[in-house]
């Protein structure tokens, strides 16, 4: 049964006036959370046997119970969830409702769906009147606010019509599915109002808990839009400082850094088997061609899942339960090795890249991966690594690998990640050929890969961004294609000392990327994009400026400390964010 975008029938909408704000779709995370929420589930609550749906709800297919995996978000300034990029595609419309049909089977054994108790122990009449008035709340509920009378008569009369030919269990699940394909489920409307007027309760509750916990309102959100509180700064300062109490805070923070650090492509990326095989892989030297290259495959992939949870863990820390600064998540040396010991025949770790990493009293953390072919056990251990070679996120294994050759380092695209993703520096596109150009990436070159760079590098016509690109870029050639440590390059010292050009700043000269490192947090450029970068995910708007006057007492205010908590609380509660016309 289709039921997408059903609203015109049954909910009355109709298209926005002109001139008002894009209206934003949530996100696949934002649905996926939404619906954890919605229903009260925690995410192995699904495959609990009292939640399960009865077997004849399945599709032939096997669909895993939680999370739905939909089309990615066409991402503008490296973030998903901005409204000019969220395209509607048929391929999308088919998702959105075989997760409606497939979701919708939980409502009869969601905790949080009926008003009564233990339903299935009512008579037929007593329970029919429950669901009824459950379906109701229900609505409240994934709508995010309270429902108009006309919306309510509506409702409650498609209930009754599936009631009365289906039975009260069909139309329980045939209102949820109904309403997870609705367009008020699905985005977040916002009713128009003057520009600089307070954005309405509700939908300031939704501002709050989608930019800081990439869901819904709890129940506690839901009672202060009630009550008008978040009308009063105090109030929203005190419902974010709780909100990023919450669990739901730390992966929302790790869900932007890894968007921040463009990571999503990471899984793709080929590495050379004959240049760097015997490093990270050295049982498989000398076996057979053709089986090497699949365990190759297997090793490659459980290291870039350790990687990538390297990453999330130390964002975590870093910002919950470290200093929480943008200092500490560029300079600090503690980190984690992840051993993949389940899913493939040969144990692979990123020990390898890391090197001489000193363990650290902490909780080992284990990770269950499932990569679509492999199932991956990985144990994430507390480490310290060597300070004189690592400093923070862009010396980590995923950041570097992601900006790699399948033999050599990349220095061109870790120079721009830096200047694009840290300073806010837009740069124009490459010339025609520049692709082209660039130096060979095979085995048996003779130069480092520094010097066959800057001998492309250095005309006239490539110096004018290179001379900022390069030594970003080069500062990081003391780490290969995984971003383990080298000394040498081509047998000869690795040459990564260089000078920094910040926008607006003293050139300062560096040696390597731990001193790059630190001459990158002590710059007001560097903070003021941090904060930018982090308003342009609240706002939903990817063309915010570094100079941007609505954010100039929160840019401030984040020079001073580099607190990242603090931050997200100040964006909250500036004007930008709570009243009508700033986003």
């Amino acid at each position: 049964m289709r039921f997408v975008l059903l609203c015109s029938l049954l909910w009355g909408c109709g298209p926005r006036p002109p001139g008002e704000i894009p209206v934003r779709r949530l996100t696949p995370t934002e649905y996926n959370n939404t619906v954890r929420d919605l229903y009260g589930f925690a995410p192995d609550d699904w495959l609990d046997a009292e939640h399960m749906p009865d077997a004849d709800a399945y599709e032939e297919e096997f669909v895993a119970p939680w999370p739905w995996v939909f089309p990615a978000d066409v991402r503008l300034g490296g973030f998903e969830g901005m409204a000019e990029g969220q395209v509607v595609s048929p391929v999308q419309v088919e998702q959105l409702e075989r997760a409606a049909a497939h979701f919708s089977t939980y409502a009869k054994k969601s905790p949080k769906f009926w008003i009564c108790d233990a339903p299935y122990q009512l008579e037929a009449d007593v329970r029919r009147k429950c669901a009824r008035e459950s379906a109701a709340r229900f609505a409240r509920f994934a709508w995010r606010r309270p429902l108009e009378k006309d919306e309510e008569q509506r409702l409650l009369a498609a209930f009754d019509g599936w009631d009365a030919e289906y039975g009260t269990d069909a139309a329980v699940t045939l209102t949820a599915q109904a309403l997870l394909q609705t367009p008020q489920f699905l985005y977040m409307p916002e009713e128009p109002g003057p520009v600089g007027s307070p954005v309405e309760d509700y939908e300031l509750a939704s501002r709050l808990s989608y930019f800081l916990w990439d869901s819904m309102p709890d129940s506690e959100l839901f009672v202060s839009a009630q009550k008008h509180q978040l009308r009063n700064p105090a109030k929203v300062r005190a419902q974010a400082e709780r909100l990023l109490a919450d669990p739901r805070a730390r992966e929302m923070v790790t869900h932007f850094h890894r968007q921040w650090l463009d990571l999503d492509g990471l899984q793709t990326l080929r590495v050379s088997f004959d240049a760097h095989g015997a490093r990270y892989a050295p049982d498989l030297v000398g076996v057979e061609e053709v089986e090497a290259m699949e365990e190759w495959s297997g090793v490659l992939n459980g290291m870039r899942a350790a990687m990538l949870e390297e990453v999330d863990l130390f964002v975590e820390h870093a910002v919950f339960d470290g200093e929480g600064t943008l200092d500490a998540l560029l300079t600090s040396n503690r980190g984690w090795v992840g051993v993949v010991n389940e899913g493939w025949e040969l144990e692979s770790s990123t020990t390898a890249v890391y090197g001489a990493s000193t363990p650290v009293d902490g909780p080992v953390k284990r990770v269950e991966l499932f990569d679509g072919n492999y199932g991956y056990g990985i144990e994430m251990r507390p480490v310290e690594h060597p300070a004189d070679q690592r400093a923070g996120l862009l010396t980590l294994g995923a950041v570097l690998a992601r900006r790699a050759h399948p033999v050599h380092p990349a220095p061109v695209k870790r120079g721009v990640f830096a200047l694009q993703r840290l300073m806010c520096q837009e740069l124009g596109p490459p010339p025609d050929g520049a692709a082209l150009a660039a130096p060979p990436d095979v085995l048996d070159a003779t130069s480092t890969n520094r010097e066959r760079l800057e001998a492309i590098t250095s005309a006239q016509g490539c110096s004018g961004c290179h001379d900022f690109i390069n030594p970003l870029g080069f500062a990081f050639e003391s780490f290969d294609t995984l971003g383990g440590w080298r000394d040498t390059d081509a047998g000869r010292p690795v040459d990564d000392a260089g000078e920094l050009r910040i926008p607006g700043e003293a050139p300062v000269a560096f040696d390597g990327a731990v001193d790059l490192a630190r001459h990158l947090a002590a710059s007001d450029r560097v903070r003021d994009c941090y904060a930018t970068q982090w308003a342009r995910y609240a706002m939903g708007d990817p063309e915010i400026r570094l100079d941007d006057p609505r954010f100039s007492d929160v840019r401030e205010r984040f020079r001073d400390g580099g607190d990242i908590r603090g931050l997200l609380v100040d964006l909250v509660t500036s004007d930008a964010f709570r009243l009508r016309g700033g986003m």
